[in-house]
């Protein structure tokens, strides 16, 4: 027996379609704080929304699987811009393993990422808005008098980060606990989340079976204005296609 994959794809695109929409209106410089921000909740609620219908609606192996992406991260602040791709993955339930490598450039960082196909898809479209998103938040941003740049840079983007992973959490939350869909043998949307983060898990560790978690510090005075703006940053890919390296 076949499945038909179009009705899937119809969907995820018609759920970006309207994600796109959403930020074209918190991206507009007439929109109100107010009126982005409930823009910008909108649409992370939407592609929770879409992450959830795909893992009780869809039939198995129709669309959705366990895969893994190598993201190479571009510096300046290499490690700083990967903090953010690895916060957006920790709560889209994908699992993350950082990589310096030697290149024939020189140190190079990578992110192995494991996850399903549509939480990797996000994943990645929501790293390569945010990354842009962060620089001109932090345009916007004044150091302490003396305080190093760099030093600053990189406490701001720490900051951000923990902002966006928070914001991307609180829109799971709330879209699993307005999920009323569940698998065909009864599952509830959260505990097919919770599997899926655990697949994701196992697929790690199967290619890396010896890893340990490691964390991140950084000193310097940006980190509370760049949780503000991790919070109230767009969840989406709005106007933006395609990675890119940024320039700090």
């Amino acid at each position: 027996m076949t499945t038909n994959t179009a009705p899937i794809a119809d969907k995820r695109a018609a759920m970006l379609e309207r994600v796109r929409k959403m930020l074209a209106l918190a991206e507009d410089p007439a929109a109100t704080p107010a009126e982005a921000e409930e823009c910008t909740r909108k649409a992370a609620i939407l592609m929770a929304k879409y992450s959830i219908d795909a893992a009780t609606v869809a039939p198995a192996g129709a669309h959705d699987h366990v895969d893994n992406r190598l993201v190479h991260v571009p510096g300046p602040f290499a490690s700083d811009k990967a903090l953010l791709l690895v916060c957006i993955a920790d709560a889209l339930r994908c699992s993350h393993l950082w990589k310096p490598t030697m290149t024939e450039d020189g140190k190079q960082l990578f992110v192995h990422l494991f996850g399903h196909t549509t939480d990797l898809e996000q994943v990645d479209m929501l790293w390569t808005s945010l990354l842009v998103q962060s620089q001109h938040a932090m345009a916007m941003a004044t150091p302490r008098r003396g305080e190093s740049k760099a030093a600053f840079k990189r406490s701001f983007l720490s900051g951000f980060a923990m902002g966006v992973k928070e914001r991307l959490e609180g829109a799971e939350r709330e879209a699993t606990a307005r999920a009323t869909t569940t698998t065909r043998d009864g599952r509830s949307a959260a505990m097919v989340l919770t599997d899926r983060k655990a697949l994701a898990q196992r697929a790690m560790r199967e290619v890396y079976p010896n890893t340990r978690r490691t964390g991140v510090s950084r000193s310097g005075s940006g980190g509370f204005a760049g949780h503000a703006a991790g919070r109230n940053a767009n969840m989406g890919g709005g106007q933006v296609s395609g990675r890119r390296a940024i320039s700090y």
